[in-house]
C-alpha cells in the first residue's frame, strides 16, 4: 500500500537519511505521478531549488487545493533580505576584521530539510519531466469554495515537531522501519551463539551512535536471491538517545541512527529494525493515550503489499493507555520486488514525559529463533 510506503519515507526523512526516502519516493512517482503527497515529501530530501520548484509544482498540478505545497513555494519565491552593511571603522592599527554580515535566509515556511550526509545533486529514483500547462494562480490559499483535506489531529500536530523534521507519519505509522541502510563496520564481525545475553558496555564496538556508510541504491529491483539476509541479533548492548533521554538495549551488530525526536537500528540487510520515540501528551489523539495507541496500532496492522491477510498474534491495552501488539503482515522489501511476511512486535509505555512507543520489524521466518531479544529490545526501552 502507498500508505505504508509513505510511512517508509517519513520515517527516513526524520532519521536523517534523504537518500533512503528519495528511493522509496522515487519507485512511488514511477507508480504514482498524481499524488501529491509524494511529490512534497521528495522536495524535502532535494537540496537544488529548481529541483525542490519542481516538486512542488507537481504537488501542486496534483491537488491544486495545496497550502502546504503553496507556501513552500512561496517561500522558494521570496526575495533574499540582505542586511545593512555596517559603516566602515577609521583607520586603526590592523587587527582581525569581524565577518561581514551575510544574506538572511528567507523564512522557512511547509517542509524543511533535515540535516544529512551530502545527496547526489540528481536525486536517486528522480527523473524530471515536463509539466503540462496550469492555469495561472491567483493566491497562495485554497480556491474558493474548497478546503484542504482532513487530517487526523496526531498527524497534523506532529508533522514538523522540532527542527522542522517530519515526524507525524512516522510515528504513527512505523510500518516497517527504516531499511536500505549499510552497517558503519565494514568488517565481520564475529557471531556470538544463538542465545545472546545482555551487556551495559555502553563502549563495547558498535554500541553506541555508529555512523552508517550510505545506503545502496534502491530503484533497481534487485533478484530476491541477491538480497543480503537480516543479521541475526547476536548480542544485546546498552544505547541512549540523547535528544529525547530515551535509552535501552539494542543489537551490537546494527546500525544505530539518531534524529532530533527519535531513534532507530537497522539490520545491514532491507529487512529488519528497531524504531523508538516520545509522543507528547499535547499530540495525543482526540487528546487520549489510548486513542493513540489504538491508532498507531490500527496501523501496524496494515499490509503493506498484496498477500495474505494481517494476523494479529497478540494485542492488549492497558487503562492507562498504554499497549502491546504482535500482528504479521505482508511487505515489500525497498531494493526487492516480492513481498515477503514480517512481524511487527510495538508497545507503548505511559511516561511522565509522554507516550513512549517502540517497534521492532522482522521477517516472520527469523521471529520464532529471535522472539525472546526482540521483545527484550523493546519492553527495555525506558526515558530517564
Amino acid at each position: 500500500m502507498i500508505t505504508n510506503e509513505l510511512f517508509q519515507a517519513e520515517q527516513a526523512i526524520a532519521a536523517g537519511d534523504r537518500t533512503t526516502a528519495r528511493a522509496i519516493l522515487g519507485g512511488l512517482v514511477q507508480r504514482n505521478l498524481a499524488d501529491a503527497q509524494v511529490w512534497l515529501l521528495l522536495s524535502q530530501t532535494v537540496d537544488a531549488v529548481e529541483h525542490k520548484r519542481d516538486c512542488l509544482q507537481r504537488a501542486l498540478q496534483a491537488d491544486p487545493s495545496s497550502v502546504a505545497a503553496r507556501q513552500a513555494l512561496a517561500a522558494l519565491d521570496a526575495p533574499p533580505r540582505f542586511a545593512p552593511a555596517p559603516a566602515m571603522p577609521p583607520a586603526a592599527p590592523p587587527v582581525e576584521a569581524a565577518p561581514a554580515p551575510g544574506v538572511a535566509p528567507p523564512a522557512q515556511v511547509g517542509f524543511a530539510n533535515p540535516a544529512s550526509a551530502p545527496t547526489p545533486a540528481q536525486p536517486m529514483g528522480y527523473n524530471p519531466v515536463p509539466l503540462p500547462a496550469q492555469p495561472p494562480q491567483t493566491a497562495y490559499g485554497s480556491p474558493a469554495g474548497s478546503a484542504p483535506p482532513k487530517k487526523s489531529r496526531l498527524t497534523t500536530v506532529l508533522v514538523g515537531i522540532g527542527s522542522g523534521l517530519l515526524l507525524g507519519a512516522l510515528v504513527i505509522g512505523a510500518i516497517v522501519v527504516l531499511r536500505n541502510q549499510q552497517s558503519a563496520n565494514d568488517a565481520a564481525q564475529e557471531v556470538s551463539p544463538p542465545l545472546a545475553t545482555a551487556t551495559t558496555d555502553l563502549n563495547a564496538p558498535g554500541g553506541v551512535f555508529v555512523t552508517p556508510n550510505p545506503s545502496r541504491p534502491t530503484n533497481t529491483p534487485l533478484p530476491a536471491a541477491e538480497i543480503p539476509p537480516s543479521l541475526l541479533i547476536t548480542e544485546l548492548v546498552a544505547f541512549e538517545h540523547p535528544a529525547t533521554g530515551i535509552f535501552g538495549l539494542r543489537p551490537k551488530n546494527w546500525t544505530l541512527l539518531v534524529g532530533p525526536n527519535a531513534f532507530q537500528v537497522s539490520s545491514e540487510s532491507d529487512e529488519a529494525g528497531f524504531f523508538g520515540s516520545v509522543i507528547l501528551a499535547s499530540q495525543f489523539e482526540k487528546g487520549s493515550a489510548g486513542e493513540t495507541t489504538k491508532f498507531i496500532f490500527a496501523n501496524l496492522k496494515e499490509n503493506g503489499a498484496a498477500g495474505p491477510a494481517p494476523v494479529i498474534l497478540e494485542e492488549t491495552y492497558s487503562q492507562d493507555g498504554s499497549g502491546v501488539i504482535v500482528v504479521e503482515i505482508s511487505d515489500i522489501p525497498s531494493g526487492s520486488s516480492a513481498p515477503i511476511r514480517f512481524v511487527n512486535y510495538a508497545q507503548t509505555k505511559m511516561t511522565p514525559d509522554g507516550l513512549l512507543f517502540g517497534v521492532v520489524t522482522i521477517p516472520s521466518e527469523l521471529f520464532p529463533a529471535e522472539e525472546a531479544l526482540v521483545r527484550q529490545m523493546v519492553d527495555s526501552l525506558a526515558i530517564k
